[in-house]
């Protein structure tokens, strides 16, 4: 695997599981794959810990830090253009049967309330 696609993985998975952490502190459903956040706070630490665990220890790395600079620069501007839409795209398809439950419960109230007034 080239160095640009490790450091690409490397940068996208740290990013994706930032936003899990942040989702989950800031209480964004939309944006976290779990209702409770601790579970969103430990995803995104495993996620996160894994990238980097992963990156450093799979092989030697060395880096000069000078021509290092606008690669990296380039690639984090890539990486969050990238991972933002992604973390939107998996949470829209993992909380869809949530959002129809939601649709759904309005009209059960509805429901109970009238047969309650029916009564």
């Amino acid at each position: 695997m080239s160095f640009w696609l490790e450091h690409f993985l490397l940068l996208f998975g740290s990013i994706f599981g930032t936003i899990q952490i942040a989702a989950g502190h800031s209480h964004l459903r939309g944006l976290t794959f779990f209702e409770n956040p601790t579970l969103s706070y430990l995803l995104g630490a495993l996620i996160i810990l894994g990238c980097l665990c992963w990156f450093f220890f799979s092989g030697d790395r060395t880096l000069n830090v000078l021509e290092f600079a606008h690669f990296h620069t380039g690639m984090m501007i890539l990486n969050i253009t990238l991972a933002i839409p992604s973390t939107l795209l998996v949470t829209r398809v993992i909380n869809l049967p949530l959002k129809q439950v939601k649709k759904d419960q309005p009209q059960r109230i509805r429901r109970h309330i009238k047969e309650d007034a029916s009564r």
